[in-house]
């Protein structure tokens, strides 16, 4: 089955970041960054839901600088739900990247259902700087679903970066996607992703891919830290909003009746207290576990949690250790800024069992980032302005989802501070994958990581998510 290539050049609308979507037979759809079309409201990501020919369901978003990367550290996120049949190719290209030297590595995972389907994906530079050049090919990762390609990068600047991914399906079929690219120094391959949570079909739908997330600003941005030896060291992600970021659930009540007479039985649990504003605690104790129920209403644990997949030994699920297929969340190893704890009460006296998280009252505020002794540099841009997550899209099946997915990280490059702030730590020498192993040499990951803030107001808990990826040199 052959896979529809890129067949000359595509009508791209202005050189600002464009998403082109083209069945081979009627025109293109294009949708240009900020255009009317573009159902993002941020700088540098691309949202689009339409149809086109025979793909009855074809939604995309894309993410680049300053969402993503840099000019001289790109990375780029392509996700593709499509449902139809016949050839479709989506592309997604930028300007102005340059200058940088370094790897350019490629990665695709995802699936497909009901009838068969062959996709590809190419990365191409052009270093002319022209939109939707395909002057060079840097990556292929071939015909499939999941693989990774990589290749040399070396360029001036500015020059253009394009995104190709092709899907051929003879039947009705659909597809699933997430095409990323990110260009990384000697010290190995670090990359962004977008999580794919929530969705409600698919195979890989369960109950939990149903749970939204809708408090992901307040991750402002993460990084890894590296060592000169190009070890990476450290994750760090950073928090801000306008209350305290919740540490773990330092007590549970629990209320049942004995005849007429209600009995609260109280758990307490240590969570490490905030001893000086702004503060700093290594393994900080983080509350009860999710076995002993420092859960939000949703079931996800309270405190800042790490889930590792080990993308290489699980192709077929790059998700397999992420919360909603049973991953155990890893605490973090230090803690930076302001944070609080929270009680959580579980009442089993009335006909319909309620569970309630109140968290503490803030402390006070930590305003301009002061993170405290011990803490990482706030990287530049940091804000809490995430963008607005993509159009409403199907989940990973070709039903229409309920409503709209995750923004994708970091919003417009400006400091914004809501008076709260916190730096959350994992170093990667601590972590273990989905079956408890240290992480190995040549193996990529899937980091993904969640994070409450400090009022749980909303239904379900107010918790934010991100992920990126790491390949161990």
């Amino acid at each position: 089955m052959a896979v529809l290539a890129l067949a000359g050049p595509a009508p791209w609308a202005a050189a600002v970041p464009t998403v082109t979507i083209s069945d081979g037979i009627n025109p293109p759809v294009t949708v240009a960054d900020q255009s009317t079309l573009d159902g993002s409201g941020a700088t540098g990501a691309v949202n689009i839901n339409t149809n086109i020919g025979a793909w009855t369901v074809v939604v995309c978003s894309g993410a680049t600088k300053p969402v993503f990367g840099s000019a001289t550290l790109p990375v780029m996120d392509l996700t593709v739900q499509a449902g139809g049949v016949g050839n479709l190719t989506v592309t997604f290209s930028d300007t102005g990247f340059g200058p940088a030297s370094g790897t350019l590595n490629a990665h695709i995972t995802g699936y497909s259902q009901l009838g068969a389907a062959s996709v590809g994906y190419q990365v191409y530079d052009d270093a002319g700087n022209t939109l939707g050049g395909t002057t060079s090919l840097v990556a292929d990762t071939g015909i499939g679903l999941n693989g990774m390609s990589s290749g040399p990068l070396a360029l001036g600047g500015p020059f253009s970066l394009t995104q190709v991914v092709s899907i051929s399906a003879a039947s009705g079929s659909f597809v699933s996607l997430d095409a990323s690219l990110n260009v990384s120094n000697p010290c190995g391959i670090l990359g962004g992703c977008t999580p794919p949570y929530p969705f409600t079909n698919g195979p890989l739908a369960n109950a939990r891919t149903l749970v939204a997330f809708n408090e992901s600003e307040v991750l402002v941005t993460n990084v890894f830290g590296s060592v000169s030896n190009c070890l990476p060291t450290q994750v760090e992600v950073f928090y801000n909003d306008e209350t305290a970021m919740t540490l773990g659930v330092r007590q549970i009540i629990t209320k049942t009746k004995s005849g007429a007479k209600t009995i609260s039985t109280t758990n307490n649990y240590p969570v490490t207290a905030l001893s000086t504003d702004p503060g700093s605690a290594l393994n900080p104790a983080v509350g009860a576990t999710v076995v002993q129920g420092g859960v939000d209403t949703s079931g996800r644990p309270m405190f800042p949690a790490m889930f590792v997949t080990d993308i290489t030994g699980n192709p077929s699920n790059p998700y397999l250790g992420d919360w909603q297929y049973g991953g155990i969340g890893q605490p973090p190893t230090a803690v930076f800024g302001t944070w609080k704890a929270a009680v959580a009460t579980m009442d089993l006296t009335t006909p319909t069992p309620t569970y309630t998280v109140t968290p503490d009252a803030n402390p006070a505020k930590n305003s301009g980032w002061n993170l405290g002794p011990g803490s990482d540099p706030i990287p530049a841009g940091a804000t809490n302005s995430a963008p607005a997550g993509p159009a409403p899209k199907p989940g990973p099946g070709p039903k229409p989802g309920p409503g709209p997915g995750p923004g994708p990280g970091p919003g417009p490059a400006s400091t914004t501070d809501q008076g709260f702030s916190a730096e959350v730590r994992w170093d990667i020498s601590s972590l273990v994958d989905n079956l408890g192993l240290p992480l190995q040499s040549g193996h990529t990951y899937r980091l993904y990581f969640m994070l409450h803030d400090g009022d749980q107001n909303k239904a379900g808990g107010d918790c934010g998510q991100a992920c990126g990826t790491i390949t161990m040199p």
